[in-house]
């Protein structure tokens, strides 16, 4: 899906003030980043490395694995396309609401697709009982943890027990958001000691660089060689090399993740409170918002144009996601400022509709 994602400022024609709809924080200090990469400029006139071995030393050392169990892409998103083109003809089990992506790039490869609601669901009807798939098929279970656009998140003990008990089943777990939680996501080396586990991992969200994309996933060896069969050379250019490197050795992390949390608890509770909305519980700083009466003209996608034009702000039209309506949008916590800038529009938008009725 090259249209329908978040972060589509660039169709508002510069008039955008504040940016809630891709799960970015954006308020992160890069100075530090931006004079690197001034300093750095000359290396966008030689080739960059054809498989960005360095960076993957770096990211290897800074979490005790191996290089072998890194392959750097072209954001996460890379990573999708390529395990689905290893994967080639595989039955791929995708949660009915989570990032499209990997719906369209199973497609693309041409697999076998089947929706789940519930893991619980999926097991019942589909990995305990043997007889409604072949035997010879590849299986990819693909699951984002915490899922987008929801924030829902699986807990671990039982993510290791599927994984343990249904060893014939590829799982791949996008951990892209991994860092704006107060829970436990997989480790890296934790991942790579299962021999059918790839953790996908995202420096664009962590460090809010998505215009560089940068990405990387993690697997026990031969998963990671296999995959590397299918990437293209030179895919992650010179200066996303370069700030990969930087970031990793000069970044901690991407602010203090409970003070966001608190934040997002600050402002579900202030759009619960106004009359045409309400919000779907989540584990990290992005949720899903439910426009509650079904008020005419009033959609998910007239409030987005509305926030755009007239209070330059952005948040993401969620209706192309499977399992949800016209009537869901989703939001990214930004800080305090920002924050009520879109809680004061929205009591606009809601003010404006109900009197209108």
């Amino acid at each position: 899906m090259i249209q329908g994602h978040g972060d589509d400022a660039y169709q508002y024609k510069n008039t955008i003030k504040y940016n809630f709809s891709s799960n970015i924080y954006h308020n992160i200090d890069l100075s530090s980043l931006k004079t690197n990469l001034f300093s750095r400029i000359n290396c966008i006139n030689s080739y960059p490395e054809p498989k960005a071995t360095k960076l993957e030393g770096v990211i290897a050392q800074k979490y005790d694995i191996k290089t072998e169990n890194v392959l750097v892409t072209n954001g996460a998103i890379e990573a999708i396309y390529l395990i689905s083109q290893a994967y080639r003809n595989a039955t791929s089990f995708i949660p009915t609401t989570t990032f499209s992506e990997y719906k369209d790039a199973a497609l693309i490869n041409e697999h076998k697709v089947i929706y789940f609601s519930k893991l619980i669901d999926l097991e019942d009807n589909y990995l305990n009982n043997n007889t409604l798939l072949p035997k010879e098929d590849n299986k990819i279970l693909w699951l984002c943890n915490p899922n987008n656009p929801d924030g829902k998140y699986y807990e671990l003990k039982e993510l290791h027990t599927l994984i343990e008990k249904h060893k014939d089943v590829i799982f791949v777990i996008d951990q892209s958001y991994e860092f704006f939680l107060n829970k436990r996501a997989f480790s890296h080396l934790q991942g790579c000691n299962y021999p059918n586990v790839i953790i996908l991992h995202s420096m664009t969200k962590k460090f809010s660089i998505p215009g560089l994309r940068l990405g990387y996933l993690t697997a026990n060896e031969i998963l990671v060689e296999k995959i590397t069969r299918y990437k293209i050379p030179w895919s992650v250019n010179a200066l996303a090399i370069e700030a990969g490197i930087f970031v990793l050795n000069n970044y901690c992390s991407n602010g203090n993740v409970e003070e966001l949390l608190r934040e997002r608890e600050w402002l579900t509770k202030k759009i619960d409170e106004i009359e045409l909305f309400e919000t779907q519980t989540t584990d990290t700083h992005y949720f899903l918002v439910h426009i509650k009466d079904n008020v005419k003209g009033l959609n998910s996608k007239r409030i987005k144009d509305v926030l755009a034009q007239t209070y330059g702000i952005l948040i993401r039209d969620a209706s192309n996601f499977g399992g949800l309506d016209e009537y869901y949008f989703r939001i990214a916590t930004q800080n305090h400022k920002q924050n009520l800038a879109l809680i004061e529009a929205l009591k606009e938008i809601n003010k404006e509709y109900l009197t209108s009725i």
